[in-house]
């Protein structure tokens, strides 16, 4: 049976860069062979430059504007836009004056994230407990 998930409510957040991506589909909930991230990104925060050894990753540019880091090249990226990136590719971005949001899908999922993610927890944290965010996830507890 098909799992049906909302970025806003579902997912584990993490802590990466200037932002909290949170983490969607994992091997938490049965994914084996891909992971699904959605970042918010409020104005100029930046995802860190950094690699997949292993992994291509996907990033859907949902809403907003900004752009891809490729080591010392800057290109502009808008909503609608599609980046795929190869495994051992350099790759960040910087949001733009109104912010973004990204939907990211890498596979196979990079053993690296995946072990952010579990020193990271099973805390149940939500996004508001990092009091820069202007965002939160409901139904998280005070």
């Amino acid at each position: 049976m098909a799992t049906i998930l909302d970025v806003n409510r579902e997912g584990k957040p993490l802590a990466m860069g200037d932002t909290i991506t949170n983490i969607i589909v994992s091997r938490e909930i049965g994914a084996r062979h891909v992971t699904v991230n959605y970042t918010r990104y409020e104005p100029g925060d930046e995802f860190p430059q950094h690699v997949h050894e292993e992994s291509e990753d996907v990033l859907f540019v949902f809403t907003g504007s900004g752009w891809l880091k490729e080591g010392e090249r800057m290109t502009p990226i808008q909503a609608g836009d599609v980046i795929f990136v190869r495994p051992g590719e350099v790759h960040g971005v910087v949001a733009g004056p109104s912010g973004m949001a990204i939907l990211g899908c890498q596979a196979p999922p990079d053993p690296k994230r995946e072990r952010l993610a579990r020193e990271a927890g099973g805390s149940g944290l939500c996004v508001r407990d990092w009091p820069w965010r202007s965002w939160g996830r409901p139904g998280c507890s005070t």
